[in-house]
């Protein structure tokens, strides 16, 4: 704080040690600061101070000199693409069908949990197969081997037990039953879920000189458990016959497609425990009477489905939807009937199908290749059309859609006389409006009803053709093998074969 420091006016006033005499001095800031406020103060008069004298230091300091830099972009050109309006019409038709499909599938695939504990190998990948499981039914193996030591034993006493052996060596015999009635053994089929996770096994026999007078299970695994039961199935389905062929549904992973012996189709849930069994088939003349040789589960596009294919012996290819009418009746079919001409005569017995689905045109079809028994290869076209729930009035009565289309797609030679065959009998029935159900009710000529298939034969094998399978990534393309040791690439827009591998 600064102090004005006024002149002293007597010598004696100087400062020094008194014990008697005081000194005043007196403040001087609050003159110096009223006369500075009136003017009157005389900056000439000195200053003193109590502090330490400020010190005061200039630095300057160098900034960062900025710089412009000119690029040069394309330009932002937008791409259009002229198109033929009516072909521009044409594209966004098709879009406006397929795009809810396809966003369906990709939402589908996010959801999906077929990859979940999927765990990607980025090692080297290795040449050999390796051992994993090794799934087999307990009771069915501990059964063979006691039915095998009995039928040994009772050789030695007489001869009469060596038809008795024959079967007990491959199947089991139920003692709480009836002697002669035995539970097949014999793997006959097998089928992986859509999730990969669940593996089915069906069990039949394949000797079979008349009646199955076996009975038989399909047996179920899941592999993505942590300690999987080999010995001992998850799930297992009990059947009153011999079963050839099983089906896992394509997306839905619980939904399993059995072909009995006797001819019967029948879907299973296997979540459901306490009542697997959702639906199945009858057995008449317009259905299959012979054994299930083969299932397929065919995407139908049209109505963003998908409907099963079943093959039989005797000679009949149908078409199910089986979430429409419950396996009440097939939608379509054809039939696997002797030509006219020498290299189209084959039997009918022992068809097997493949089915894939195709584009062809403006309609979605599907390509069905059948091979029978004797090695003739046929190639047949199912439309897959839309099929509208609408009646109209066709002549005396009301025919439904799906009715007279089925009726329609049968065979050509004989539509007028099938037709008056179903009229005939909704006339004895009092009907007013026909259904699907009432066709097949009429009891009508199978092979007026389904059309022949012998359309395109391709070239044949020398032996029986058991298994026949189109390519993923191409769809003319397909596979097949028989008993004559071969195996045969065709194209189904070609007669002959393509690759022949023995």
């Amino acid at each position: 704080m600064s102090n004005l420091n006024p002149p002293l006016n007597d010598a004696g006033d100087e400062l020094g040690d008194s014990e008697s005499v005081s000194l005043f001095v007196e403040s001087t800031w609050r003159r110096s600061s009223l006369a500075v406020q009136s003017g009157d103060y005389d900056w000439n008069d000195r200053f003193g101070t109590q502090t330490e004298p400020f010190k005061t230091v200039d630095n300057e300091a160098q900034t960062v000199i900025p710089k412009s830099i000119e690029i040069q972009t394309e330009p932002d050109l937008q791409k259009t693409i002229d198109l033929d309006p009516q072909l521009a019409e044409h594209v966004s038709n098709f879009l406006k069908k397929v795009c809810p499909f396809v966003e369906s599938q990709i939402l589908a695939n996010v959801e999906s949990r077929a990859f979940e504990d999927y765990q990607v190998s980025w090692e080297e990948e290795r040449d050999t197969i390796g051992l994993l499981h090794t799934l087999y039914v307990e009771k069915y193996e501990l059964n063979v081997q006691q039915g095998k030591q009995t039928s040994r034993s009772s050789n030695k006493n007489n001869n009469t037990s060596r038809n008795r052996d024959k079967y007990q060596g491959n199947g089991i015999t139920d003692n709480d039953d009836d002697e002669n009635t035995t539970i097949a053994s014999h793997g006959a089929d097998l089928s992986w879920n859509s999730s990969g996770s669940l593996i089915a096994v069906a069990y039949g026999r394949t000797d079979h000189s008349g009646w199955c007078v076996h009975r038989a299970s399909v047996c179920i695994w899941n592999l993505m458990r942590r300690h999987v039961r080999t010995g001992n199935p998850d799930t297992e389905l009990e059947l009153p016959c011999c079963v050839p062929c099983i089906a896992f549904h394509p997306d839905q992973p619980n939904i399993l497609a059995v072909g009995l012996f006797n001819g019967e189709i029948r879907l299973y849930d296997i979540n459901n425990a306490e009542e697997p069994l959702i639906m199945s088939s009858t057995i008449e003349d317009c259905f299959h009477r012979e054994p299930i040789s083969s299932l397929s589960w065919i995407k139908n596009i049209s109505e963003r489905g998908y409907v099963l294919v079943s093959s039989a012996g005797d000679g009949k290819v149908l078409t199910w939807a089986p979430f429409e009418n419950k396996l009440s009746h097939p939608v379509s079919g054809v039939t696997i009937t002797p030509g006219n001409t020498a290299k189209n005569r084959f039997p009918f017995l022992g068809v097997t199908v493949s089915a894939h689905c195709g584009l062809s045109a403006n309609t979605f079809n599907s390509y069905y290749v059948v091979g029978t028994e004797c090695g003739t290869l046929v190639r047949c076209v199912q439309n897959l059309q839309q099929r509208k729930k609408t009646k109209e009035k066709r002549g005396d009565f009301v025919w439904s859609n799906d009715a007279f289309q089925l009726v329609s797609s049968g065979n050509p030679a004989a539509k007028l006389e099938l037709i008056r065959h179903v009229e005939k009998h909704a006339r004895l029935q009092a009907l007013k409006a026909i259904e699907c159900a009432d066709v097949f009710a009429s009891r009508p000529n199978p092979l007026h009803l389904y059309a022949p298939a012998d359309s395109f034969v391709l070239e044949s094998h020398s032996g029986p053709v058991y298994g026949a399978s189109f390519s993923p990534f191409h769809k003319n393309l397909f596979l097949s093998c028989s008993t004559d040791s071969t195996l045969r690439l065709y194209n189904v827009s070609s007669v002959w074969c393509a690759v022949f591998v023995v």
